[in-house]
This record gives structure tokens, C-alpha cells and sequence, in this order.
């Protein structure tokens, strides 16, 4: 990290403002199709169970804001319900369109309009009802007109929205590119604006996994996975907060994370 040692303690102070102290539960998605439980205050991850009834290896989860269930969207464009415990997975529907996402993805829940953001660093941006499978094809992913970063293809690999709890009124999602290493607020979501709000660290790997915690009550906590180094993630200005690393973790890379509530 470049940021000085006294700022990123200010920085942490924030987010803890912001977003609770309290300890949260990650679900991490394995590249080679698992799920994990993480414990965010010891920093533990428990073994890896698979998935299994799927029609190929998901690439996304999240957990639905309306029935808390967790929901995963898999290589050939399956949309799932998976059981945490046990990784046992049952078909909600299949997008009715093809799902070009260039490697990553990024799943995530609206809370206010109850349909699913399905993003890919190639830069489609899908609307979805999960029920159904329909899918919207919004704007391309792009940065901001008049942002250092206008003329620079994005690598959006990660992405969550806040206030991800039902009944929410407001919510707003922020994205992660590694190539930059940006944090941004995608505005309009629909049109696939990129706003740079801050750098994350001074090196990332290619992949990172990201996830928002909602308190239900305004406050936020973003999470992020980045190699085996679990961060903590101010929401205003993106800087990521190492926390520590995360001890049995499997060797196939976490690919995303979705934070329990």
C-alpha cells in the first residue's frame, strides 16, 4: 500500500463508522467449483464442499436480498439456488440470452428493483429476473467522459451494491478493475458509467473477489479478497485495508465472495 500509515488508519476508522465492527460470514466460490465459509474476525476458512447439479462450473453468487437465499449463474448461462452446507444446487431458469463475460464476472443482487446485475470483464452488462431467465443487455462498461481514464477499456471483475437488504429504498454499485486498480460508483448501472472513486491498493492481482455487507439499518461493510489477504474496503474512497491473510484456504482460487446476512 502507498497511502501513509496514519491515513489508513483514519481510512479504517471510516469504514468501521460506516459500516459496523461486527464480524461477518463469506461464502467463497472456488474456480474449480466449491464453496467455502469464511469467518471474517478469525480469518478462517472452513473445507471446501462441492457443488454439485449444476450444467457446468458457476462463475458468480450472491446472496438475494428478497428470500436470502444464495443464487449462482453457471458457464452455460444456468441460473441457480445453491444450498451453502451442503453445495447442492437446483435450477431457477437459463438466460435467454448468451453471456460473453471475457473470464469474470460480476453477480449481484439490486435490492430495490429485486433483478440481478450480471456483468463480465469483457464488458457486457446484463439486467436479469432471475425467475425467468430474461435478460436486458444495458450500456457497455466504460469510463466516465473527463475521468483519466476516459479512453481506457475497463476490466471490471468485481461489483456489489449497497444496502443489499429487503425492503431497501436506495442502493448504489460500486465496481473494481484491476487493470486500473479503481474503485468506482457505476452511474447510471444501466448505461455501464464507470465514476472513479480512488485507487484500491498500489498492486492487485488479476482477480479479486468482492462483496457489501448491509447492517439494515444505512451502514455498509465491503470486503474484499485478494489473493489469500482478506481487506476491508471504505466505500468512499476505495482503499482496501488488509485485515490478514485467511488460513485454509484451498489451493484453487476464491473467485467471489458473498457476505451472509
Amino acid at each position: 500500500m502507498t497511502t501513509p500509515h496514519r491515513l489508513m488508519l483514519a481510512a479504517f476508522g471510516m469504514i468501521l463508522a460506516a459500516g459496523g465492527s461486527q464480524a461477518a460470514t463469506l461464502i467463497g466460490l472456488t474456480a474449480d467449483n466449491a464453496l467455502v465459509r469464511i469467518d471474517s474476525e478469525t480469518r478462517r476458512a472452513s473445507a471446501p464442499v462441492r457443488i454439485t447439479g449444476t450444467d457446468g462450473r458457476v462463475l458468480g453468487i450472491d446472496q438475494r436480498p428478497q428470500d436470502g437465499r444464495l443464487y449462482g449463474v453457471t458457464e452455460r448461462g444456468q441460473l441457480v439456488m445453491i444450498e451453502p452446507d451442503t453445495g447442492r444446487a437446483s435450477q431457477v431458469s437459463r438466460l435467454n440470452t448468451g453471456f460473453e463475460h471475457g473470464g469474470r464476472v460480476v453477480f449481484d443482487f439490486n435490492p430495490v428493483a429485486n433483478r440481478l446485475r450480471l456483468m463480465g470483464m469483457s464488458g457486457v452488462n446484463l439486467r436479469v429476473n432471475v425467475d425467468t431467465g430474461e435478460a436486458a443487455r444495458d450500456g457497455a462498461l466504460k469510463y466516465a467522459a473527463g475521468t483519466p481514464f476516459a479512453e481506457t477499456a475497463p476490466r471490471i471483475v468485481a461489483g456489489a451494491y449497497t444496502n443489499s437488504v429487503s425492503g431497501a429504498q436506495q442502493t448504489a454499485l460500486y465496481t473494481i478493475d484491476t487493470l486500473t486498480r479503481q474503485f468506482s460508483l457505476q452511474a447510471p448501472p444501466n448505461d455501464g458509467v464507470q465514476q472513479p472513486r480512488g485507487e484500491v491498493a498500489a498492486m492487485l492481482p488479476p482477480g479479486v473477489a468482492f462483496d457489501i455487507l448491509a447492517d439494515g439499518q444505512g451502514g455498509n461493510a465491503g470486503f474484499l479478497l485478494a489473493g489469500a489477504t482478506l481487506h476491508r474496503v471504505n466505500l468512499e474512497t476505495g482503499a482496501a485495508t488488509p485485515l490478514g491473510e485467511v488460513a485454509g484456504l484451498p489451493p484453487a482460487e476464491v473467485v467471489d465472495i458473498a457476505a451472509m446476512r
